[in-house]
């Protein structure tokens, strides 16, 4: 989990992991002034099963990273979309045939590593760490 302080005072919790029991959980919540926000990334809930024993299920695809399909389930519709797979794909296959810079390029990936960084630095001293970005 990481809590972000924006500077005009909005605040943001994401959390994101995969090695929690039930699989994978990716959210983003922000909350500001005037109003809330909550993205749930994946699982996301457009079909919630529910099985009493692991053999209802047994042959029904539900989603990765799951140890049993007993109770509730977290159906994963179109579960290359909601990942962004495709989305990567169609972006990588136009920057190929159009000759174009990528949507998400190395100055994102190398400031969410520094943030990443920052996070996990700001958890371990227990404080506060300022972020400036590139």
């Amino acid at each position: 989990m990481m809590q972000l302080t924006f500077g005009d005072g909005t605040k943001a919790t994401v959390f994101a992991s995969d090695a929690i029991p039930g699989g994978i959980r990716n959210t983003v919540e922000v909350n500001t002034t005037g109003g809330n926000m909550y993205c749930n990334i994946c699982q996301n809930n457009s079909l919630v099963s529910y099985a009493a024993n692991d053999e209802t299920l047994k042959d029904i695809y539900v989603t990765g990273n799951v140890e049993t399909k007993r109770g509730y389930q977290y159906v994963m519709l179109e579960e290359e979309w909601f990942r962004g797979q495709i989305q990567e794909f169609q972006d990588f296959m136009e920057c190929v045939a159009l000759g174009r810079e990528p949507l998400s390029n190395i100055d994102i990936a190398c400031e969410t590593a520094q943030l990443m960084y920052a996070a996990y630095l700001s958890a371990e001293e227990g404080r506060k760490l300022p972020f400036r970005g590139l």
